[in-house]
This record gives structure tokens, C-alpha cells and sequence, in this order.
């Protein structure tokens, strides 16, 4: 039962059907029925009552989901009460079933299209959460009905007419129902129509937005209705084009519309009408921050068509790029200088040195370094607590967008809301924490430079486990500079100090310091990769100390909204900063931060020398899923495997260096960092090898495990990922490994001829990589078979792509191959050829008889190609360019291939056999197969000793099966 006066009231609004004249003004009835309930202090409000007052004080369209509902409408606040808990008006909690009845029932009855259009509204949004069941189809057809009706008679602001006419549209388009999208569709172009105002840009180009744009394929325009939309903003960008606002909320609809039509000349000129508005608008020029502003705007607008794949707006966003680092700015004019004074008493500061170094009698050095990272480091909890203080007394600067400028005026960062953007904000505010703490860690180092001399922090440092004798010159010339009072010289040294220590530090500790490159080599891990992939080890190491040492790191040394100062330094960027003291100084505090790290006595740290290697190819016939070769060799077949099952079997058979390296195994998406796999990389590979023993501990010995695969293979293998102890490693090709599926063939490692071929060839894979500490022990012969191997791993270039062109190269590189083996530095330097075909003969005619005519063609090739007759003769016999490429026998280029490949390592295996003078009176292999030319006996024996290694090699291949072309 409803109260007679709100039932009055109620029955007039039907009759009267006056326009709400406010903003939202259904919240007027909502008002008018409180007042009613409010002044009669005796009666108790009904449910009726009450289900009326809530009906017209829920807010439509409800800008965000705070409220939790995920509905059309929701509350009118959310606010806390003042227990602290979080209250809700209207609450979606208050309705029932038998509410809903009630407002369907009114939908139905009244005759104010205002009234029926919430009524029926809250019915047809509440129902699905509130009876778990739609509503009926009429409460929508009248929520569409009334909405219409709303906007034709004009009974709402625009604003609310606009919001109603959408909701209208997107029902019948829910609904399905074409007379109904019709209807909304023609009152949209009549309302907008009637409410634009050129200077009111939510009063138009919403029924383009809508019709074309967001509802175009469910609704039916006809092409004078689109073009006359199209029109009306075209002309309106011509009226507004000199107001910037005007002009970029006009633009941004037909931008998407002409990009949508990939009709690019059209995009790229209302987009070159934004910029000029842009970059002419007096305001906009006023000062830097807004005319940095107003660029940043032009490119983020080319920046977005330019990633929808449109070139002209990829060559705008470039000529922007390029012309905001030209900008002359004075940003002195846009900056406002905020100080702050605070007096601090001598006796205060007296007694703050005195707990760092003691009264009379001076604490050790090591307890004072001690206490000087610890007064320095920024505590978290305080940060936070400091940060949140500050919020919650000056909330204004935390609820805008904040623009952060670097020191040497580039836009580097823009903030939100605290609440959206904490985290960054955390670390901006963090980073003014330490600018605060500078004038106390002056004070704090400049007691440290009275009290010890040069010489002693010197030897300090020295004696420090990160900053050994390597860096001794390089440590006492930056020691000498801070103490000299030289921050420029002092912070350009500490940075490269600061950097290897903390590399030191992370490889002391088993993490990853090197990833691998597509040179078949190793690249180191940068400071910003060593922060972030390996802090927890920094965490672990300073654990103890109760702070977030990795945080500070980052904060002083690579996080753009801290200090910056490493990559600031490493990029030549603000570097007036360096000039100043409390640079110098909070580099010197990461300096003594890392002096505290000690080595253990002992390193219990068990590094293993197994790798594995898997790779794809046809699914192995093998049942098991692991299959030992022979002694700890293993095969895998990875099709009877699931990622997670692999991992922990990996991790029995080649344990993690420690805890550190969990989160190189298994990722859930593919990252650019080249550690761990996906499930759908896994999918990929077919089988791999579990290998024993390698070079190095750690198993950094991919290069050179490989180059002896590669010996074995017929074909080059091409990996797709590798693991050592410290975790799985993806390995990057020229090509996708899958392109290489048919040529990866397990069934030649699924022996033990290959076991015994590894063991026989181990030691010589040292010549597959560079590595310092060998070389520095290499004489000639090393020299040699390491150029010979480093050529042969580059013949992969030539397998991933044969050419008309790229023969030739091929060529070449095997002739130079071989000639590294069989005569390089020789003295005797008459008829090298001769001599070259003799030698390799000598070893392999009894294997391949041909071998020698065959070098002597591909000599032939390599000589045309490198003296030029080649190109001669194609200029000569070819009317127009590229008319009569001769068409090189591949396979032939294959034969010579395996030549190369068997030569190489028959070679090795001699190599090493002289090396431990097997062969009587030999110095060299190269001398053992002169002297084999005429000398039978000897012959004989190098025959054997490489038959002995071909024996477990499967037989040659001299036609190509590359299915890759």
C-alpha cells in the first residue's frame, strides 16, 4: 500500500507528463518522495513505498563497476559509514522478487513514459541477477517504447535523452527487432539534430558514432542517411578546426571511420586538420608542458593508425618523433619551484654521526660501513606509510594525471590516479625519499672521508669478495676522486663498478649472467635483465638486513621513475646531475652496500656437467620415454611426455643450481627473454638427447656440444631448446625449427655408435666456441682446427637458403675449410692445391674414391668466384641482367658438404692421437699426411685410426634430402 500523498503524487506525474528540467532528474522524484516520507514522522514507509523512493535514485549507465553488479544501473554512492565499512545507495541487496513484480505491474499501468521507462528498466537489468531468469520481452519493448517516446516529446535533459535513446537502441538490438531499431534509429538523427551545439560536443556525432560505427552491422542505414552523417561532421571540422577540443573529438570519429574504410588519404587529413590545430593553438604554445603535451598527443594519435598497419601514419609518427627531440623548450617557465624549510639542530646532527662512528674512540671500519647502509636504505614500510600520509592530506595531486619529466626535459612517464597507478607511484615517491635522506648522507660520508684515509677505503674495498684485484687500478682511481671531491670523475667510475659487482655477485650465487645470441655464442645479461630476472638472488643475499636491497637497486640504478643513474650514465642522458654531490654520494652507498657481501669458506655449490637437447621431427618408434644409449646417454621420446611430467624429470636427471633458477623452466606465454618454454613450444619437439658429460660445469658448453652433433648429423640440427642446471634454454635459428622437421633425424643418435663417437671426439669439441681461457694455451694447430670448426658451423647459412647466388660463397668457405686443415702454414708453399688434394686424398680416397677430382672441381668454383671470371662470363654470355644465371648442381654442393664434414672430423681424431704421440716421429697431422703420400705403412695406420672413427659415424650422405629447399 502505497502513502496517499506519494500515490497523489505519483497520479499527477501521469497526468501532467512535465519534462524533468535537471541533469539525471528522475533523482527529482526520488527527492519529491522522500520529502512526503520524511515530513510525516508517524508512518512507517511500506515496502510499495519504499520500492518507488530506490526505483528513480539508481544511477543509469553506470560510469564503472565499483559496485560489483555488473548491471546497467547502480548505486548512487558508495560511501563508509562510520564503523569504516563500505556503504551502498541504492542497493541492488535490497531487491527481491516480489519488488520486481511491484515495478512491472507499475511499467505496465502508468501512462508517463518517464515513469514506465524505469519502471520497466529495473526490471529487465535486475532480473538476471536478482531471479536468475530474464525478463519478459514486452518490459523491454516498453522500456524502448518510452525511451523513444522520451526523446521525441522532449521530456528530458539532452544529455538524459541521449543516455535513453542508446539504451533504446541497444534493447531492440538485443531483442532482434527490427521495427524497434528503426524507430530508435531515426529518433537518434532527429534528437541530435534538434540538441547539437558546436561548442557542446556531447550534444553531437554521437548518432555517428553509433549508427556507423559501433552498431553498423546490426543497424540499416541507407546511403543518404550515411552520407549526410559523414557530412554534417566534415562541415563541422571546417567550423571548429582553430578549437583544439573541437577538433579532436571530431577527429577521433572520423579517423576511425575513414580507417575502417582503409581509406588512408582521407584519415591522414583530418588527422593532419588535429595536428595543426595542435601545434597553432595559442594556448597550447604558452609553455612547454602543454606544447609537450600537444606533441605527445599527435603521436599517440599517428602512433595508433600507425600500428593498424597504415605506412602514411607510420612516416607522421616518425616525422613527430623526430621533432619532439628538435623542440627548443623553456621549462623553467612551466615549473614552479616548491622548497621547504627545516631547521636542524648541530646537537641532533652531532648525535647522528656519533651513533654512525662512535664518540671518542672510533668503531671498527667494517661495523661503521655497516651502519652507513643500513641509515640509508630506504624502509619500505616507511615509504608506504609516509606515501599514504601525504595522500591522504594533500589528495589533489594524487587524483590527476602527473606528468614526470626527466631532467633534461623529456616526458619519460605519466601517472594516473594513486589508486589505478600505485606501484609507480610508490617508486616515484621512494625516489624523492632518497632525495630527502641526502643532506644526512653527505654529512655521514663526508665524517667517513675525516676519519679514513684514501689508502684504507681503498684497501677496504680491495679486500671485498665483489671488487677483487681486476678492479684495483679502476677502484683507486674512483676512491681517489670521491675523496677529492671530484663527483663527475667519481660517479662515471662507480657505475661500471657497480655493475660488474653485482654481476660478480649473481654468478657467484649459480644465477644466469650470459644468454645465448644467434652467433652461436653468449651474450652477457645487462644490469636491467640482472635486477629484474635475478633479484631474488640479491633479495636472498641480503636478507638479513630487512630491507628490499633489490628494490633499492633498481631505484638508484635503472628505474626510470627513481634516480636512473645507470642508464642515465650508459646513455649520456641529464648528465649535469653528475656534477652534483648526492649522486656521487648514493652511488658510493650501493658501492658499500655491495662491500658487505662475504664468500663462504667453502662452496658447497654440486654443478653438473649434463645437458640435454631436444628437437623436432617425426614421432620416435620408441615405447619408453626414456631409453638409456649407454653409459648415461639417454634418449628421449618427448611425444610421450607433458610438459609438466618433463620438468620434474629434468630436474631429477640435471638438478637446479639452486632455487633460484624454479622459474627457467615453465612459462604460461611466450616472453622475449630466452629462458623457459611454453606448452605449445614443448608440442613442437619430438625427441631429444640427455648428454653425460660436457666442457664446462654449469653446462656451458652448447657451442661445443653441438659442433660435435653436427659432426655426427648428416644434416645441421637445429635444437629447440637445451637445458643445463640452470634451467631450459630456447635457442634462436634464422629459421623456425620446424622448418627443419624432415631433416632431424633421431634414429642415428639412438645407438651407441654415437656414444662412442662423442667420447672419441669429446675433447676436440673446445675447437666448436671461443672461449678465453683455452685460446691463451693455443698454438698453431689449435688455431687452425678452430678456424676450420667456426667456418664449418657458418655452412649452416648456406643449408637454410640455397641460391643462384649464394653457391658461390659456399663454395668458397668449404675450400677455405679445407685448406685450413690440409695447408695452412705450411712451408712448403709450391703447388698448394697439388699438395691439398694429395692430403685429403691420402685420408679418404679409400673411403671415397672420387674425392679427388671432386675437391679439384669445387676448386675450380671457389677460383671463379673469387678471381671473377664467374661474373665475366655471365656479363659476357647474358644479353640483360640475370638472362642466363647458370643453375649450380646442389647436390653436387651437398656431396662437397659431407666431405668437408668427415674431413673435419677425421682431422680432429688424428689431431688428438698425435697429441698424445700415438704416431711415432709426427709432430702434426698435417706432416704425418705428406709423408703418408709415399709412405705406405704410415698410410695405412692413419686409414685405420679414421676407419676406427667412421665405423661409428652413419655412412655419408652425398645426395641431399632436405625437404626445405
Amino acid at each position: 500500500m502505497l502513502h496517499n500523498e506519494i500515490k497523489t503524487y505519483l497520479e499527477n506525474l501521469d497526468q501532467e507528463q512535465k519534462a524533468l528540467t535537471s541533469y539525471n532528474g528522475e533523482h527529482d522524484i526520488a527527492k519529491a518522495i522522500k520529502d512526503i516520507l520524511v515530513k510525516d514522522t508517524n508512518y512507517k514507509p511500506t515496502i510499495e513505498d519504499i520500492a518507488e523512493q530506490i526505483a528513480f535514485d539508481f544511477m543509469e549507465e553506470y560510469p564503472n563497476d565499483n559496485s560489483g553488479w555488473d548491471t546497467y544501473h547502480g548505486p548512487m554512492f558508495i560511501l563508509p559509514n562510520q564503523q569504516g565499512q563500505l556503504v551502498e545507495y541504492p542497493s541492488i541487496k535490497k531487491i527481491d522478487e516480489e519488488t520486481l513484480k511491484y515495478w512491472t505491474k507499475r511499467a505496465k499501468e502508468t501512462k508517463n513514459p518517464i515513469l514506465s521507462s524505469r519502471y520497466a528498466d529495473l526490471v529487465v537489468d535486475f532480473s538476471p541477477k536478482v531471479i536468475n531468469k530474464n525478463a519478459d520481452v514486452d518490459l523491454f519493448q516498453i522500456v524502448i517504447d518510452s525511451n523513444i517516446a522520451i526523446c521525441q516529446k522532449s521530456l528530458a535533459d539532452s544529455l538524459d535523452c541521449k543516455t535513453k535513446i542508446k539504451r533504446a537502441l541497444v534493447l531492440a538490438i538485443k531483442i532482434n527487432n527490427q521495427e524497434k531499431i528503426a524507430k530508435a534509429k531515426e529518433t537518434i538523427i532527429n534528437l541530435e539534430k534538434k540538441a547539437a551545439t558546436d561548442d557542446k560536443p556531447g550534444l553531437w556525432g554521437f548518432a555517428f558514432k553509433w549508427l556507423i560505427l559501433d552498431f553498423g552491422k546490426k543497424i540499416t542505414l541507407n546511403e543518404i542517411e550515411k552520407a549526410e552523417l559523414i557530412k554534417d561532421l566534415e562541415d563541422r571540422l571546417k567550423r571548429v578546426e582553430k578549437d583544439v577540443w573541437l577538433a579532436e573529438n571530431v577527429v577521433s570519429l572520423l579517423a576511425e571511420y575513414y580507417a575502417n574504410e582503409k581509406d588512408e588519404d582521407n584519415l591522414m587529413r583530418v588527422l593532419d586538420v588535429l595536428e595543426k590545430s595542435l601545434k597553432t593553438n595559442d594556448r597550447t604554445n604558452s609553455d612547454a608542458l602543454l606544447k609537450m603535451h600537444a606533441y605527445e598527443k599527435i603521436h599517440e594519435i599517428y602512433q595508433k593508425y600507425k600500428d593498424k598497419g597504415f605506412q602514411k601514419a607510420k612516416s607522421a609518427s616518425d616525422r613527430i618523433s623526430q621533432e619532439i627531440g628538435q623542440l627548443d623548450l623553456d621549462w623553467n617557465k612551466s615549473f614552479k619551484e616548491i622548497s621547504v624549510t627545516t631547521e636542524i639542530k648541530q646537537k641532533d646532527i652531532d648525535d647522528f654521526l656519533k651513533a654512525i662512528f662512535g664518540d671518542k674512540e672510533q668503531g671498527k671500519l667494517e661495523t661503521i660501513i655497516a651502519k652507513i647502509v643500513v641509515n640509508f636504505l630506504p624502509k619500505k614500510e616507511t615509504v608506504e606509510k609516509q606515501l599514504k600520509d601525504v595522500s591522504g592530506k594533500h589528495p589533489l595531486q594524487f587524483l590527476c594525471t602527473t606528468q614526470v619529466v626527466s631532467d633534461d626535459g623529456i616526458p619519460i612517464a605519466k601517472l594516473s590516479t594513486l589508486e589505478e597507478d600505485y606501484d609507480n607511484h610508490f617508486q616515484r615517491y621512494a625516489s624523492q625519499y632518497l632525495q630527502f635522506g641526502s643532506f644526512f648522507l653527505t654529512l655521514a660520508t663526508d665524517e667517513l672521508k675525516n676519519r679514513v684515509s684514501k689508502q684504507n677505503i681503498t684497501e677496504y674495498f680491495s679486500n671485498s669478495t665483489l671488487f677483487g684485484n681486476d678492479n684495483k687500478e679502476y677502484l683507486e682511481r674512483a676512491i681517489s676522486a670521491y675523496w677529492d671531491n671530484d663527483y663527475l670523475i667519481a660517479s662515471h667510475l662507480f657505475n661500471p663498478l657497480i655493475e660488474s659487482a653485482i654481476r660478480e655477485l649473481v654468478k657467484n650465487c649459480g644465477g644466469i649472467i650470459l644468454k645465448p645470441n644467434n652467433l652461436g655464442g653468449y651474450d652477457r645479461l645487462t644490469l636491467c635483465q640482472l635486477l629484474k630476472g635475478q633479484g631474488n638472488i640479491i633479495e636472498n643475499i641480503f636478507s638479513g638486513m630487512g630491507q628490499s636491497m633489490d628494490f633499492y637497486f633498481r631505484l638508484v640504478l635503472t628505474e626510470k621513475l627513481g634516480m636512473n643513474l645507470r642508464n642515465d650514465f650508459a646513455h649520456g642522458f641529464g648528465k649535469k646531475k653528475f656534477f652534483a654531490r648526492n649522486v656521487s654520494d648514493r652511488l658510493f652507498h650501493v658501492m658499500v652496500c655491495l662491500s658487505l657481501v662475504k664468500k663462504r669458506e667453502e662452496n658447497n655449490m654440486n654443478r653438473t656437467r649434463k645437458m640435454f637437447f631436444a628437437f623436432v621431427g617425426k614421432e620416435p618408434e620408441q615405447t619408453e620415454k626414456i631409453s638409456e644409449i649407454q653409459d648415461g646417454y639417454e634418449f628421449w621420446n618427448l611425444k610421450k611426455f607433458v610438459l609438466d611430467e618433463f620438468v620434474e624429470e629434468l630436474k631429477k636427471k640435471i638438478p637446479p643450481v639452486n632455487n633460484n633458477v624454479i622459474h627457467n623452466y615453465k612459462v604460461d606465454s611466450d616472453s622475449r627473454e630466452p629462458y623457459a618454454i611454453t606448452e605449445e613450444q614443448f608440442k613442437k619437439c619430438s625427441w631429444g638427447l640427455l648428454i653425460p658429460d660436457t666442457l664446462e660445469e654449469g653446462g656451458f658448453s652448447y657451442a661445443e656440444t653441438l659442433f660435435i652433433l653436427n659432426l655426427y648429423s648428416p644434416n645441421f640440427l637445429y635444437p629447440c631448446f637445451y637445458v643445463n642446471d640452470m634451467g631450459i634454454m630456447r635457442q634462436k635459428h634464422d629459421k623456425d625449427s620446424m622448418i627443419y622437421f624432415h631433416t632431424q633425424d633421431y634414429s642415428i643418435f639412438n645407438n651407441k655408435n654415437f656414444v662412442e663417437f662423442y667420447k672419441i671426439l669429446f675433447e676436440q669439441s673446445k675447437y666448436g666456441s671461443w672461449h678465453l681461457d683455452r685460446i691463451k694455451l693455443w698454438n698453431k694447430e689449435d688455431w687452425r682446427l678452430f678456424i676450420a670448426a667456426f667456418l664449418y658451423s657458418g655452412l649452416k647459412d648456406y643449408e637454410n637458403s640455397k641460391s643462384l647466388f649464394g653457391w658461390q660463397r659456399e663454395s668458397a668457405e668449404m675450400a677455405t675449410i679445407l685448406e685450413a686443415l690440409f695447408t695452412a702454414d705450411d712451408s712448403r708453399n709450391e703447388e698448394v692445391m697439388y699438395r691439398l688434394r694429395k692430403r685429403i686424398a691420402a685420408l679418404l680416397a679409400w673411403k671415397f674414391p672420387d674425392i679427388e677430382k671432386d675437391i679439384k672441381e669445387l676448386y675450380e668454383a671457389r677460383s671463379a668466384f673469387v678471381h671473377g671470371s664467374f661474373f665475366k662470363q655471365i656479363a659476357k654470355e647474358s644479353p640483360g641482367a640475370y638472362n642466363n644465371l647458370p643453375s649450380p648442381d646442389f647436390n653436387l654442393l651437398y656431396k662437397h658438404k659431407e666431405y668437408v664434414r668427415v674431413a673435419l672430423a677425421a682431422y680432429l681424431n688424428l689431431a688428438k692421437i698425435v697429441s698424445l704421440e700415438n704416431i711415432d716421429n709426427v709432430k702434426s697431422v698435417m706432416d704425418a699426411l705428406e709423408e703418408s703420400i709415399i709412405d705406405f705403412r704410415l698410410r695405412e695406420k692413419l686409414i685405420s685410426e679414421t676407419k676406427t672413427l667412421f665405423d661409428f659415424m652413419p655412412e655419408p650422405r652425398l645426395k641431399s634430402e632436405e625437404k626445405n629447399g
